[in-house]
């Protein structure tokens, strides 16, 4: 990976600013996310995506998506919006939106129907130029069974932690019925794919 200052570098020059402080706001496995000041003002967000490896480029899958949602329809306002990208680095500028993430437990009705009303407009964008040329996920969901086949597989990895954590053996057996109920009729009251539907 390269070195912090080839980072400030290139984050200094995509705001056309002498010097940039970065602020590491998340690490994973997958990329690396950083806060990117202007003296003490965050005004965008620095993203470095690791080499690629068991077939995924990360860097090139994520740029590519952002760049034809830029310019789907009148621009999909609802993703990040791009601002610079080097290949060299494996780094990209993100438009930085200052907020919090709301509360994650007490979705309503109305954020289900603008999470839907979102994937539609993404199913809407798939007629449009460059479409055929995007790839498919990691994990592409193409039908009800596959989004279901995924909720479980994800379900047991977490079953298998919950010996050694009853914090989660709680959680999973308060919302296990739940979870399949919720999403299927989610999905059977506003349909998002038909089944076996690939775009």
């Amino acid at each position: 990976m390269p070195a912090s200052s080839e980072f400030e570098t290139f984050a200094a020059e995509s705001l056309g600013v002498s010097a940039v402080r970065l602020e590491p706001i998340q690490r994973g496995a997958n990329a690396k996310v950083w806060r990117v000041l202007v003296g003490d003002e965050p005004v965008a967000a620095l993203k470095s995506y690791p080499e690629p490896g068991a077939g995924r480029d990360r860097y090139a899958s994520e740029i590519g998506a952002l760049s034809f949602l830029a310019g789907a329809g009148a621009g999909e306002r609802r993703v990040p919006r791009l601002l610079r990208h080097d290949p060299d680095l494996r780094a990209a500028m993100l438009f930085w939106l200052s907020g919090d993430s709301g509360p994650t437990t007490n979705a309503t009705e109305q954020d289900l129907d603008a999470a839907l009303a979102f994937i539609r407009r993404l199913r809407g964008y798939r007629v449009t130029a460059r479409a055929d040329d995007l790839p498919l996920a990691a994990e592409a969901c193409l039908s009800t069974d596959e989004i279901v086949r995924q909720v479980d597989r994800r379900h047991a990895r977490l079953a298998e932690m919950a010996g050694e954590n009853a914090d989660l053996a709680a959680i999973l057996a308060r919302y296990e019925d739940l979870m399949h109920i919720f999403l299927r009729q989610a999905l059977i009251r506003r349909p998002i794919l038909s089944p076996g539907c690939a775009r």
